[in-house]
């Protein structure tokens, strides 16, 4: 059985960046099984195999609460969240509600059907990341994406509770009823007025993102090493490289920041170049960093709806975030 169940619109996809479309995310694979663990975790309210063959176990849960936990040390909050767990995939993701999925590794497709395998090592920056999406819609969805954050939650803890109930055996046809509501949550998704905002805030929260695991890792090439394979081409290698605090030679008229997790590649050599080098040996200066990051993106967003600008425009975009990031941590 396969039913519609997520809006996934926050994700990594290692050769193509994530199209971000509601058409393209709006799938979720077959009903999961949860795993049952006899201890609370503090990050973690519940988590889901999404294929029975995957041998994923409270280890592997214990493992990603752990990770989430370091997040938590640098962020102004820390939200608890469900996970979707898959042994192997070729994308990590958050629904703009309560649920991450990720692989405990990432693959990496060609377009004849070739795959090859990441490594384990490389899927932590992975969590940092879509769990730092969580906290930017939590801290910023409620201001500027009121409806689709409201919406889209629902939609999260729904799917929760259609797993359960089929796993419960479905007793008195309750899963049939949460089918139908999922089905007009989606249609609200779908023509939610807040979507050309949201639309608009994802290359901040791709950039606020990132900056959270290169924080994290204290690696300003963490994220492009996470999707680096050997066998990589030289397009795609060079549309990862964007993803880099370290990258110094892109230029504004390149075309691939035309894209929401490359728009802001000069915000990160910035960043990269200017202060992280700084900040790396303290929790209280990345914390410290990240905050006014925030309020600069927070202060830019804000001009930019006043003015109904809601487009991509790299050059332009790159230059008034840096400039206020300049002005919050002269």
């Amino acid at each position: 059985m396969q039913i519609k169940l997520a809006i996934v619109l926050l994700s990594i996809t290692p050769l193509a960046f994530a199209e971000g479309t509601i058409e393209k995310l709006l799938g979720l694979p077959n009903i999961q099984k949860e795993i049952q663990c006899e201890h609370k975790f503090k990050l973690v309210s519940s988590a889901f195999k999404v294929k029975s063959e995957d041998k994923i176990t409270c280890d592997d849960v214990s493992w990603i609460d752990t990770h989430l936990q370091k997040v938590q040390k640098i962020s102004p909050i820390s939200p608890k969240v469900n996970l979707e767990i898959f042994s192997r995939s070729d994308s990590a993701s958050f629904d703009i509600g309560q649920t991450i999925s990720i692989p405990l590794a990432l693959t990496f497709p060609n377009q004849w059907g070739t795959r090859y395998f990441g490594s384990p090592l490389e899927i932590t920056p992975i969590i940092y990341h879509e769990y730092a999406h969580a906290i930017f819609t939590n801290l910023l969805g409620k201001k500027f994406y009121p409806n689709l954050k409201k919406d889209a939650k629902k939609l999260s803890k729904l799917k929760i509770e259609l797993q359960r109930a089929y796993a419960n055996g479905n007793p008195a046809g309750i899963a049939q009823s949460h089918e139908r509501r999922i089905k007009a949550l989606i249609k609200n998704l779908k023509s939610n007025k807040d979507y050309k905002v949201y639309e608009m805030t994802t290359s901040y929260n791709e950039l606020f993102a990132d900056l959270v695991a290169v924080l994290i890792t204290k690696d300003k090439d963490c994220i492009m090493n996470a999707l680096y394979y050997s066998e990589i081409d030289p397009q795609a290698y060079n549309r990862t490289k964007l993803r880099s605090f370290s990258n110094i030679d892109t230029q504004q008229d390149n075309r691939e920041l035309y894209e929401k997790h490359a728009e802001l590649a000069l915000v990160r050599q910035f960043l990269g170049h200017e202060y992280l080098d700084q900040v790396f040996e303290s929790d209280v200066l990345k914390s410290d960093l990240l905050a006014k990051v925030l309020i600069a993106i927070e202060t830019v967003i804000i001009q930019r709806i006043e003015k109904g600008d809601l487009g991509l425009n790299p050059k332009i975009n790159n230059q008034v975030l840096i400039k206020e990031i300049k002005k919050i941590l002269k």
